[in-house]
C-alpha cells in the first residue's frame, strides 16, 4: 500500500501546477476542486484540498489561485 500510494504522490509532484485531477490539464474540474478548498482556507489533511494548496503553503490562498491560473489557459486550449 505504501508503494502504490508513493507512486500516485510522484505523479501528483510531477503534474502541471493546477492540475489537481491528474489529467494533464489545468480545466473546470481542477478549478473546482480549488474552490471547494479556497473556503477552508487551511489544510485539514484532505486529499483535495492538499492538491489544491499549490505553493504547498499549508493552506489554499491567493498565491495558488494565481499558479491555477497561469496554467488555465494551456489546460484548456489542449
Amino acid at each position: 500500500i505504501n508503494l502504490g500510494y508513493r507512486a500516485a504522490e510522484s505523479l501528483w509532484r510531477t503534474a502541471i501546477p493546477g492540475d489537481t485531477n491528474l489529467d494533464n490539464t489545468v480545466d473546470l474540474a481542477d478549478f473546482a476542486a480549488f474552490a471547494a478548498a479556497w473556503k477552508a482556507g487551511d489544510c485539514d489533511g484532505s486529499n483535495t484540498c492538499r492538491k489544491a494548496d499549490i505553493d504547498q503553503s499549508g493552506g489554499v490562498d491567493y498565491n495558488d489561485l494565481r499558479i491555477l491560473a497561469e496554467n488555465w489557459l494551456s489546460g484548456i486550449v489542449h
